[in-house]
Formats: structure tokens, sequence, C-alpha cells
């Protein structure tokens, strides 16, 4: 995937004049679990919801397909495994963050980062997870987020919500940057008073936003017109 430099795009374009959404049409009573590729896309993607659906009394859980080791491939001072803690560690305080005051149950599923393709029996593995919680909606990242991790969590996401009927809810990542189709169901999200609680949780991802953290001149890093962006702007739902 090709790291966009500027936060520009027809999804942009068309969320400046997209409906409000309210969080309990989002985050309905019960549990909002989180189809969530990679630790960071639940704090860019869906931060401010999920801060303000756990203001709310909702329960949050996340099922994590990767453990992120992917994004310095190069890395000679951390094995994958090691990054893989760090990026889980990261992750983990980032939660503290958003949700301070209700813990949040983790599924991971250890899927090859950057590798990963949706088969059934993904929902299968995870459906337990689901009823155990009593999930009452699912957010996940958006189908035509243009990263194959992303479209997995997608698919998963999607199956998930028709077994268990209950609402799906995508987050735009990656999807909200260049040129691509609108939804019509295209809807935004914004809790101004908790900005500053996403952009501390965006700072924990030092591994992500930093580049002189980890020694992969190749690695992922997020520009930083884009770490503001993501910090800034209101969150991009699509239904379904």
């Amino acid at each position: 995937m090709s790291v966009p430099q500027i936060s520009e795009g027809s999804l942009l374009t068309a969320a400046a004049k997209a409906p409000r959404i309210d969080i309990k049409t989002i985050a309905p009573e019960g549990t909002v679990l989180i189809v969530n590729p990679h630790p960071d896309d639940e704090t860019f993607g869906c931060g401010l919801a999920m801060a303000a659906a756990a203001l709310e009394g909702r329960t949050i859980a996340i099922a994590l397909l990767t453990d992120g080791e992917g994004s310095h491939p190069s890395t000679k001072t951390f094995a994958p495994n090691e990054l893989a803690e760090l990026r889980y560690s990261e992750f983990a305080r980032a939660l503290e963050i958003l949700v301070p005051s209700r813990r949040v149950d983790v599924l991971r599923l250890h899927l090859p980062d950057g590798k990963s393709r949706y088969e059934a029996s993904l929902a299968e593995e995870v459906l337990p997870f689901a009823r155990s919680h009593g999930a009452s909606v699912i957010w996940s990242t958006w189908r035509d987020d243009p990263h194959c991790d992303h479209e997995t969590a997608a698919a998963l996401g999607r199956d998930l919500a028709n077994d268990l009927a209950i609402p799906h809810w995508s987050f735009a990542v990656w999807g909200r940057f260049g040129e691509r189709y609108v939804p019509s169901c295209l809807c935004t999200f914004d809790a101004p008073v908790l900005a500053p609680r996403k952009r501390e949780a965006i700072a924990v991802y030092r591994s992500q936003i930093d580049p002189h953290m980890i020694d992969d001149s190749n690695g992922f890093t997020m520009p930083p017109a884009l770490v503001d962006h993501f910090a800034e702007h209101p969150e991009i739902f699509v239904h379904g």
C-alpha cells in the first residue's frame, strides 16, 4: 500500500457534507465488538467513537487480526515477536487512555501482518467470543480501505454481523484518501471534548509515528500531516 502524504480524497470531500451521527445510533446498548486489523487502527479510525461509547456505558471488545509485526520488516533491533509485543504494548496503553474506566477484552488472532486472506472459518473462530460478550453491534475497517488486512477485517465484520443479526458499521482509515467510490450511507462522528484523549492515544504509537524509533528506513511511518488529520478530523463511518 502506498502511504499518502496529504489528507485529501473523494471520501473526505463527501464527509464534509455528510450527516453527523449520534453515538447511540452506532453503539446500541450492549457490547461494541471492533474487528481491528492492526494495533493502532482502532485509535486512528474510531478512537473518538470508542471513548464516547464507553462513556455511554457500552462495553468494548476487540478481535485483533494481526500483531502488526510487518510494519518494519528490515529492523535489526527487533525480532518479529519482539516487534509484535512492542506494538501490543502500545495498543494496550492506547486502550487505557481511550477507555480508562472499563476493561477491554481482546481476542488476538495472530494472522500474518500484510498477508491475511479472509476465510469463513475465521468467523467461526470469532463467533464464540462475540456471543460470550453479548455483541450488539460490529465495527470494522471499511471494505474499500486499500490494504488486505483491512479488507479481511471488513469481510469478517460483515459475516459476524450477519450471523448474529446485529448492525455492522465500518470506519474508513486509508480509504478516506484518494479517489474512490463514495457510498450513500456515509456518516461522520465527532466528539470535540474527547479529541485530547484521542490525540494522547495516537501519541502512544511511537513505533508508527516516530521515524527514529525503529531502525528500518523502509518501515512504515505515518506522515505528520496525517497524524494531525486523524487527531482532528471527524471519524468516518459507513453503514454495512
